[in-house]
């Protein structure tokens, strides 16, 4: 696979807070809908930077589209 045979996604969530009794606060992480993604950077609180690679000989031209924003 080449880097012209694949598609790189990414995409950045907002984490859920969850609060502790004790005043801390932990992140609740989600993926974005679809399979594949993989956490490419969590340096930024409450926000996760999602990657995924896919092979553009699967995708359809809708999906290209999108992805192209």
């Amino acid at each position: 696979m080449t880097a012209h045979d694949s598609l790189y996604e990414y995409a950045v969530t907002r984490d859920a807070k969850l609060d502790h009794s004790d005043g801390s606060w932990s992140s609740i992480v989600r993926p974005p809908y679809g399979f594949g993604w993989e956490i490419a950077d969590s340096s930024r609180d409450r926000h996760t930077v999602w990657r995924r690679v896919r092979r553009a000989g699967r995708l359809s031209v809708q999906e290209v589209a999108s992805a192209r924003g």
